[in-house]
């Protein structure tokens, strides 16, 4: 049986910009400030921290 999906939180629609944009520019500046880690600032600001890891990449 294929009972388990292999993502345990699956995106629905509208669901993926929960958080403020606003958020996440400051989140990206705290972590390219070396202040915290994608993680921490993720977990700090509320944002996804794959977002903020391909946000903080992209130059």
């Amino acid at each position: 049986g294929d009972q388990k999906p292999t993502k345990k939180t699956r995106p629905k629609r509208g669901q993926y910009r929960k958080y403020n944009s606003q958020l996440l520019v400051e989140a990206v500046k705290a972590v390219q400030r070396g202040e915290m880690s994608v993680h921490r600032a993720g977990s700090y600001f509320g944002v996804p921290h794959s977002t903020l890891e391909y946000k903080v990449k992209e130059r």
